[in-house]
């Protein structure tokens, strides 16, 4: 079942909506870091008419600094910029998957499955196939927005890599792990969140609805901080940890030069806060949904 279904999954039209909004995410982005490049070129080539010596090698060791790194990194380090991708993954995939369960169970599309299987099974095969699904684009489209630019533009040795935002990036092998660190911190996010939408047609009853629920959750913990800020400081501190933005930035911050008490620890606070939340309220609906279906899913 697995199989079949990833095949259907690479075959829908979502996938082309997806490359679309990546592609121009990807395009803002990298025009973006192209001119703030070029307005230090500007400024070294306006030292070098006027004989500024001493801004002529600061400038030109900033220059040489941009490269490849420089792009990529701001697509995923760059504060807001960096929940862009995030948030159209969260959108294509919640309407890839979002009315799949819902008409499956709605109309009687899944009573054939069920009737080979358990619905229990079937669920979890849901989870799996889609978890997998999704897990692989990730980090496919990660590793092509993270290789390509790398090599039409390689980091010159011995130079300050100019990265985004004061993140600090002293090396190749740095920011390949970082990288790689931050898909795990996006499919840890995305995929229990969007698999929220294969079991809430347990009280969803619109179509439109349940493929939303991804997005508005994104939405409300986005807001949330900032309207509890009325509560006192130390309740908008703790609503921080559920900030996607926070979230998705919590490797960045571990790398920010002036983050000197910045430790590993808060670091894995900050990582783990938000998806076990998700996780909870995903285990929380998949208990509640399989014991009303489990046994009178056909209809």
């Amino acid at each position: 079942m697995i199989k079949n279904d990833l095949k259907r999954y690479s075959k829908s039209y979502v996938n082309i909506i997806l490359f679309v909004a990546l592609v121009i995410i990807v395009a803002i982005c990298f025009f973006s870091v192209g001119q703030s490049a070029e307005s230090i070129q500007r400024q070294l080539q306006i030292a070098i008419d006027e004989g500024a010596t001493r801004d002529i090698s600061k400038l030109q060791e900033i220059v040489d600094g941009f490269s490849g790194i420089s792009y990529a990194s701001r697509l995923f380090f760059n504060g807001e910029a960096a929940s862009y991708i995030p948030l159209a993954y969260i959108i294509c995939f919640s309407v890839m998957f979002g009315s799949q369960m819902f008409t499956n169970l709605h109309y009687g599309f899944g009573n054939m499955i069920v009737t080979r299987e358990k619905y229990k099974k079937y669920v979890f095969s849901s989870f799996a196939s889609q978890s997998i699904y999704m897990a692989v684009i990730i980090a496919a489209v990660s590793a092509v927005i993270t290789i390509a630019p790398i090599l039409v533009k390689p980091p010159i040795s011995g130079i300050q890599v100019q990265g985004t935002l004061g993140v600090e990036i002293k090396s190749l092998s740095q920011f390949i792990g970082m990288v790689c660190g931050q898909v795990v911190i996006i499919i840890l996010y995305v995929v229990p969140l969007v698999n929220l939408t294969t079991v809430t047609p347990l009280f969803v009853s619109n179509k439109y609805l349940n493929m939303s629920l991804p997005l508005a959750f994104f939405m409300i913990t986005y807001v949330l901080p900032n309207v509890l800020e009325v509560a006192g400081e130390k309740v908008q501190e703790i609503a921080q940890y559920i900030h996607p933005v926070v979230y998705l930035g919590c490797i960045a911050d571990y790398y920010v030069v002036s983050s000197e008490n910045y430790t590993v620890t808060d670091l894995l606070i900050k990582a783990a806060v938000l998806p076990i939340l998700i996780i909870l309220c995903l285990s929380i609906i998949t208990y509640f949904n399989i014991k009303r279906y489990e046994k009178d899913y056909i209809k």
